[in-house]
Order: C-alpha cells, then structure tokens, then sequence
C-alpha cells in the first residue's frame, strides 16, 4: 500500500543522505538530514507496526539530535529536534514494553524543550510539544502502573491548548483520559499540583484581565480551578487553595 511505498522513498533518500553526509562528516546540516530521515523512516515502521524496524533507527536519529544540541545548546532548533526524537525512540520502546527506557528518553526530551517553554510560556507550538510529549509520558507511567509526575502538567498544557483553539482531535481525547489521574494524588504529587495551580490561576488572571476567552471556556476553568484547590486542601498546600477559590469566584461573578 501507500505506507510500503512510502517506507521504501524514505529509505531510497536515506541512504542518499548518508552518502552525503560521510561525504562531510563534519556537516552538522548534512548530519541533521540524516536524523530527521532516520525518524522519517521510523515512522512509517511505526505505523506498519514494525517496531523492531523502527527502534534502531529511532534511537540513532535521537542520538544525533542529541550531539548536535551538546555541540550548540542555543540552537532553538536542536532543542526541538531532541525533543521529536525522544518522543519517537519512546513510542518505538513503548511498543516492545521497555517501560523505563521510553519514560528515560522522555526525560531526555522534557529537559531540553523546557528552557525553551520557559523563555517563550505562549509559544503555541512549544506549549503543544511539551504538551504531547508530557502526555505521553503520563500515558506510559500509567499504564504501567508506575507514578506520573507530570500529569497535572500534561493537563494544564492540553487544557491552555484547548482553550486557544490550538487542540487537535488527539490533544481533547488525552485531554479527556487524563484528567482523572489528577484526582489520584498519591499517584500525581503535590509538586505538579503546585506547577497546575499557578497555570490555572495566571490563566485565569489573564482572563479576567482580558476577558478574551468566551463564557463556557472561562466557566470551564473555574470547574478546573475549584477542583484543583479542593484537591490541594486535602493534600496541605499552602497558598494555592485561597487563590483559586478567590479567583474562581471572581470569574463566576463577571459570567452572570
């Protein structure tokens, strides 16, 4: 079908790349052409379902991103690439049941892109990065039954995506299945908690400042926000709880 047609191009162009770039070892373009067609290629096994295929080639495609951003850790776009690596080699790993590995290079990833989310928290294509790639680490610590520290992160993000317009299809059905794990927290931790509540409440400060957001995204927020700080009551947080509910309340006074 189109998908072995497309497994054997993208194979055809690798190995014109690798030429090329023995050619010029020293070429960190002609070394980063060959890594983004290793994940090309890894891909398509993926969706064949070919994960022995795609895991050799997922691994050196990360590989290289990741000496290319060691070489140039102010390139934006090494950040970026180590980070679509990881969350590659990581469904590749997840796949064959290497649970530690994939969440490992997760980490790997997460690291890198958030320096970048932190100097740009409204870059709509950082925030979804870091939000799918959070996601799918949550996806993977829960399904193995082991704990997942950035959930309450995941949600956030996801929920800012959908909140901006800037969600696709797959961004609200992760939405949807994990913001229970939220109302685990012996499974999530305060520490995210504590990271999702100053999200919701700059969000919900941003609002009321603005008042850009419609009716029903801002009375969702609020259903999030009184959630969340009875949440963080039970589990003893300091300041988070009076915030929310005050913010929430003034958000529920302006909607009526």
């Amino acid at each position: 079908g189109r998908l072995d047609e497309s497994l054997a191009a993208y194979q055809r162009s690798l190995e014109q790349r690798r030429a090329l770039s023995a050619e010029d070892p020293a070429s960190a373009e002609a070394r980063r052409d060959v890594a983004v067609t290793e994940q090309n290629v890894c891909a398509v096994h993926l969706l064949l379902g070919q994960h022995g295929g795609a895991l050799p080639l997922c691994e050196a495609a990360l590989a290289t991103y990741a000496q290319l951003h060691a070489a140039d850790p102010s390139n934006a776009q090494g950040r970026t690439d180590v980070a679509t690596g990881a969350r590659s080699a990581a469904e590749a790993l997840g796949a064959r049941g290497d649970t530690e590995r994939a969440l490992a290079v997760l980490e790997q990833g997460i690291a890198a892109l958030r320096p970048l989310l932190e100097a740009e928290p409204d870059n709509v294509r950082t925030r979804a990065e870091m939000a799918r790639m959070l996601a799918q680490h949550t996806t993977i610590a829960l399904s193995a039954r082991r704990p997942a520290p950035h959930a309450a992160e995941a949600v956030a993000l996801l929920a800012l995506l959908r909140d901006a317009g800037a969600a696709q299809p797959a961004d609200l059905e992760l939405l949807a299945r994990l913001a229970p794990a939220l109302r685990r927290p012996q499974r999530v931790g305060l520490q995210p908690l504590d990271i999702l509540a100053a999200h919701v409440a700059d969000d919900l400060q941003r609002q009321i400042r603005a008042a850009a957001f419609s009716q029903r995204a801002r009375l969702d927020h609020v259903a999030l926000a009184l959630q969340l700080a009875r949440q963080l009551r039970l589990t003893g947080a300091g300041e988070h709880p009076e915030r929310l509910f005050r913010l929430a309340v003034h958000q529920v006074d302006d909607a009526e």
